[in-house]
């Protein structure tokens, strides 16, 4: 009886707090379904007007759509083949001993805010006074790019400065798997003689199996969303070089105020993420399987 009692009271106190939270998640989404039906822009009188489907077949012909969600694609391609990898290599070395020290200066990035990392790094890349310029003219490099204004360099920043903050996180998912490993299995394997490289494949691997997908589905969405390093360090320029569509969607809501293809653009953002993530996994699953095999 007493434990029926409080799992009640368990109930009651957490109802709030739940109904709040699926009213925050939740409530959203039918209503941005509403805007994409209709037209709808904060500079004309009137509100919403339907339009069935024609902001959905307006995506078809918008070419800045279309080169927003291929720089979104690069941009999640490179970030993700870049910061899985190095951060298991990160992992793996900081495994090795008593190295606490070590693990905590490389999770610092992770604790900044992206504003205040995005801020930090836009006084290192400053053209004229910024510390990244002086170091390179130190070495004799004196030809430095503008790292932010140039096209060819504005989105390999962007993805370098994501790269230096949520690596971290990468390191921390990985360390945490392998803690899980049972030292006994790395004893017997010393004692059958395998060698470095084969503990890795056949021991550590189908154990951050799971561990790398999940980090890779949470990496993916991050880039898939990033707004606040953009519009920081080069607010989609130049040009439209780094303009993802969560940037595109944000300039067509906020800075042109067509709600109604913002809210279409949205529901894009979450479908084009859903399947692309679900690429990765199945590109990474298959990767993750032939390199148990071998």
């Amino acid at each position: 009886m007493a434990s029926t009692l409080d799992a009640r009271w368990y109930r009651a106190f957490i109802a709030p707090a739940m109904a709040l939270l699926i009213g925050i998640t939740f409530g959203p989404f039918p209503y941005s379904i509403y805007l994409s039906l209709h037209t709808w822009t904060l500079t004309t009188p009137g509100g919403p007007a339907f339009v069935g489907m024609a902001n959905y077949l307006r995506l078809v012909t918008d070419r800045r759509f279309w080169y927003a969600l291929g720089v979104t694609v690069r941009m999640l391609a490179i970030c993700l083949a870049i910061q899985v990898p190095l951060g298991t290599g990160i992992a793996l070395l900081l495994n090795i001993g008593d190295r606490k020290v070590l693990r905590t200066l490389f999770l610092l990035p992770m604790m900044l805010t992206p504003i205040v990392a995005a801020l930090m790094w836009q006084m290192m890349l400053n053209n004229e006074y910024g510390s990244v310029r002086h170091m390179l003219n130190l070495i004799g490099v004196q030809d430095v790019p503008i790292w932010l204004g140039e096209p060819r360099t504005a989105l390999a920043t962007l993805v370098l400065v994501d790269s230096w903050q949520w690596t971290p996180m990468v390191v921390l998912f990985v360390l945490a798997g392998l803690n899980t490993v049972p030292q006994h299995y790395y004893e017997a394997a010393r004692v059958e003689g395998a060698r470095a490289d084969q503990m890795f494949v056949r021991i550590v691997l189908p154990v951050l199996k799971p561990v790398l997908i999940l980090v890779t589905i949470l990496r993916g969405m991050d880039v898939i969303k990033m707004f606040d390093i953009i519009f920081v360090l080069t607010k989609g320029g130049p040009g439209a070089s780094t303009e993802t569509m969560t940037y595109y969607t944000y300039r067509r809501g906020f800075g042109m105020f067509d709600m109604g293809y913002a809210a279409t653009l949205s529901l894009v953002i979450l479908f084009v993420g859903m399947f692309l993530s679900s690429r990765a996994i199945g590109f990474l699953r298959r990767g993750l399987d032939a390199g148990g095999a071998s």
